[in-house]
């Protein structure tokens, strides 16, 4: 009986010691098996990351090419004459971006705007005697010889006109003011708004021309300019040129 109980003891004892080193095993095996998992993951992500970045290649340098063509392409079209050696008459009208928010008020003056128009002023002998303006009457009366003398001065002249009655009284600009329109805008290239500013200052604010007004009398110079004879002789001309030098006409190119 004691030589099986010694026996048994010494089996339980074998057995724990075996399953020690089981647990022990069991152990560095799971750190092994968690090694290699981690290893593995690394590899993999490795792997992908270095075949996205290759087949990524073709790409980012078919990028950069169409980069490339968009800056010689914005290039090309900011060429003119000031910054290339295009000539003036490839110039295009550079656009101005209208960055105010669209309204739906009509075009013009808006209700309640104080207009622009010509009117008498009220101390019109005042400032006639004050050499500010002039003020003339014409009028039919005896014969008469009259001495002149030629000079030149800005002032501002209200010629009153009488008539028999009718139609209403009326004011208007006179032929002076509108040939000095034509010929400053024309020939000496003022801006209508430099234009309006000039009349106000020449005429110590009494005459206050408007920017539609100027537009207006230019159109009506414009109108009676009889075209025919120019347009025979480019017609017939031996010899023509034209600019091609691109202007703003109505709001378009033309």
């Amino acid at each position: 009986m004691t030589v099986e109980n010694e026996k048994l003891k010494k089996e339980n004892k074998e057995l724990k010691a075996e399953n020690l080193w089981l647990r022990t095993e069991n152990t560095r095996l799971q750190q092994r098996l968690e090694m290699l998992e981690t290893t593995m993951e690394d590899s993999i992500n490795k792997a992908v990351e270095e075949a996205v970045a290759k087949a990524a290649v073709p790409l980012l340098e078919t990028i950069k090419e169409k980069d490339k063509e968009i800056l010689r392409l914005k290039l090309q079209i900011g060429k003119d004459s000031p910054n290339s050696s295009k000539p003036s008459s490839s110039n295009e009208l550079k656009k101005i971006p209208n960055n105010r928010e669209k309204s739906d008020k009509k075009r013009g003056g808006q209700p309640g705007h104080k207009g622009s128009r010509l009117e008498i002023s009220k101390n019109l002998e005042e400032l006639a005697a004050q050499g500010i303006a002039e003020y003339i009457i014409v009028s039919d009366g005896k014969s008469y010889v009259s001495d002149w003398v030629a000079d030149l001065k800005t002032i501002t002249v209200y010629a009153e006109y009488h008539r028999s009655p009718g139609k209403p009284p009326e004011i208007q600009y006179g032929p002076q003011v509108k040939a000095y329109v034509v010929y400053f805008s024309t020939v000496g290239l003022v801006a209508y708004k430099r234009l309006s500013q000039l009349f106000c200052e020449i005429s110590h604010n009494l005459l206050k021309v408007s920017k539609a007004t100027l537009a207006g009398f230019h159109h009506h110079a414009t109108e009676a300019v009889c075209l025919s004879g120019y347009i025979n002789d480019l017609i017939n001309g031996t010899v023509i040129h034209v600019d091609g030098t691109p202007v703003k006409t109505s709001e378009r190119l033309g």
